[in-house]
């Protein structure tokens, strides 16, 4: 069974406390994938939003301190419940209250899955670069640091750029899919990590490794995102935001 014929088979609700500037492309994408989702970012509610969701997403790329208290009571009702958690740690590098903040919630909550660029992994490796903001800034991190990361976090690694990366404790797997246009639109990765939940929370867990799972789901993104760009420039309508939601229509019609 494909992942997206899992993800309609089981339809898994997910609960994405994520970044208002791509908010609706990632409900969008989560929608197309066949889940569902709910956005609760209050603390009031977000334990109780937890309990009864398949999966949590949570998306750091507007961080204060009351998203961290919802993160923290949405992650902790999720670890007890074992259901798939995965974290975007969204401009991570960009300041020191950011990597305070990605600190907390990794040492408080269990992440199934950490989904960024190679900067972002930089950040949480505790490698000092420059930073331009939350997209990657080129920087070269060797995989065994990445490794070290994921055995620290006991997590597994969704690594994209150029090559894409699933790197667990004691293996690397490399993909090369995708397009350069998708480093032009708001929201690509973010689309990406909650398909990523959606996937890690769909039935097909039971059968497949959650590393098996996001190996899949970033190759299937990436070979996506390359036939929707040939398919809108045969059109000869290649804008950016066009691309981005011919990318949305293209897995809903999957």
């Amino acid at each position: 069974m494909s992942i997206i014929s899992a993800i309609r088979e089981s339809h898994p609700l997910i609960h994405a406390i994520t970044n208002p500037v791509t908010i609706e492309s990632v409900a969008n994408m989560i929608l197309a994938s066949g889940a569902a989702a709910i956005c609760a970012d209050d603390a009031h509610e977000a334990a109780e939003v937890a309990s009864v969701v398949d999966g949590l997403l949570l998306n750091t790329g507007m961080p204060n301190n009351a998203k961290m208290d919802a993160m923290l009571r949405a992650g902790a009702e999720a670890n007890r419940r074992g259901i798939p958690v995965v974290l975007d740690p969204a401009g991570a590098g960009v300041s020191s209250y950011r990597k305070e903040f990605l600190h907390t919630l990794m040492s408080h909550v269990q992440m199934t899955c950490i989904r960024g660029n190679l900067s972002e992994m930089a950040a949480l490796a505790g490698v000092t670069f420059p930073s331009r903001g939350v997209e990657a800034s080129g920087i070269d991190l060797p995989q065994t640091a990445l490794m070290e990361l994921a055995d620290r976090y006991h997590t597994i690694l969704a690594v994209t750029g150029t090559v894409d990366l699933v790197v667990t404790s004691d293996a690397v797997r490399e993909g090369r899919t995708g397009t350069p246009l998708l480093t032009r639109i708001t929201g690509a990765g973010c689309m990406l990590s909650g398909l990523v939940t959606a996937a890690l929370s769909a039935q097909c867990h039971k059968t497949q490794s959650a590393a098996d799972i996001i190996y899949e789901v970033l190759n299937l993104y990436g070979r996506t995102a390359q036939e929707t760009e040939e398919e809108i420039r045969a059109r000869e309508i290649s804008g950016t935001i066009t691309f981005r939601n011919a990318l949305i229509d293209a897995v809903s019609r999957m």
